[in-house]
């Protein structure tokens, strides 16, 4: 473009238009890594709740562990190219996929009582953090603490 194109596209207001399109498709790229991410955990910690309830919880607690730990190693990626309005959204998201798989591998390797509830309380904490910063960027929060 020619200089008093430019200057002409700026007084419409196109060249800002135009820089926030590109934008917006990475951001919106972006959640929905994140979401399909925390989705698949979600999946997971659902079968656990069930397993719980029939007093078989071994597996699905393990499975749980696995999934969260190879989602948050995905999230870690995701966080590494998210753009900046989604940087936070995506840490959060990724700092919560690594309290939930350490909180299972203590409830797998039966660590001492504190350390688990340590560990419950870090997921509590980084959900919270995760909703949080999901509402900032108006997305519907998929967890909701009362719901565990």
């Amino acid at each position: 473009m020619r200089p008093s194109r430019i200057a002409a596209a700026a007084a419409l207001g196109l060249v800002p238009v135009l820089a926030g399109c590109g934008t917006s498709a990475e951001a919106e790229k972006s959640i929905a890594d994140v979401r399909k991410s925390v989705d698949r955990i979600q999946g997971e910690m659902k079968l656990e709740t069930k397993a719980v309830a029939a007093r078989d919880a071994r597996t699905e607690v393990e499975s749980v562990r696995l999934v969260a730990q190879l989602e948050a190693d995905n999230l870690k990626k995701f966080a590494s190219r998210a753009p900046a309005e989604t940087q936070e959204f995506a840490d959060a998201a990724q700092a919560w996929a690594e309290a939930v798989a350490t909180s299972r591998a203590a409830i797998i390797t039966r660590a001492p009582e504190a350390t688990s509830t340590a560990a419950m309380l870090t997921v509590r904490l980084n959900t919270k953090r995760m909703d949080e910063e999901a509402e900032e960027l108006g997305i519907d929060p998929w967890l909701k603490l009362g719901d565990y």
